[in-house]
């Protein structure tokens, strides 16, 4: 209506828009294949709620145990989205079973987790239009952000832990993360002092 393109322009454009959309679409179509399958043939809810309660692990633990594995599977996918197609319908009704005041500690789990996951895996579309839009190697670019990744993923390990532990409760959680995380980042760069007085 503006007159910025002709009808086949736009035409064209479109098509394009959905071409680069499809794998995206793809990916979500399977992982909730994916995440009914696990749901209601394997019936993995079942399977999670009875090893938590009879395996011996501790429901206070759940929430880290999530992050991690959220994270594994959204680095090996590359997707975050995919990630939680296939997680949450399997954390919900299990944090239920364990313990209600964990459904949404771990539901934060899961999304950090996941994000976490994305944002360092090399085959992520993101992590790939990062790299290409700061024209740096894409292996560069995955090398020196996981660093800083891997930092504030043991942080919030350390925050899922003690938010478990006291059954979802937020403050604990936060401060222990935080307090995790200055503590690395002090020893880090004491180090860093250390290594640079030792090459003057």
């Amino acid at each position: 209506p503006r007159g910025l393109m002709s009808l086949k322009s736009f035409r064209d454009c479109a098509g394009e828009g959905m071409k680069a959309m499809m794998p995206a679409n793809t990916i979500l179509v399977l992982a909730w294949t994916i995440s009914g399958v696990c749901r209601d043939l394997l019936q993995t809810p079942l399977f999670v709620k009875t090893m938590v309660a009879d395996g011996g692990i501790s429901g206070g633990l759940l929430p880290a145990i999530i992050f991690v594995v959220a994270g594994f599977l959204s680095f090996s996918t590359g997707t975050a989205w995919g990630t939680f197609g296939i997680l949450i319908p399997i954390v919900v009704p299990v944090a239920q079973a364990v313990d209600p005041n964990l459904v949404l500690v771990c539901l934060s789990a899961t999304l950090a987790g996941s994000v976490f996951g994305d944002h360092c895996s090399p085959i992520s579309d993101t992590t790939i239009l990062s790299s290409a839009g700061a024209g740096c190697a894409h292996l560069e670019h995955v090398s020196t952000q996981m660093l800083y990744a891997c930092v504030v993923a043991a942080s919030s390990t350390v925050g899922y832990v003690v938010s478990g532990l006291t059954h979802g409760s937020l403050l604990p959680g936060f401060a222990s993360g935080l307090i995790f995380m200055v503590v690395t980042m002090l020893v880090l760069r004491q180090r860093n002092k250390q290594k640079d007085a030792a090459q003057a």
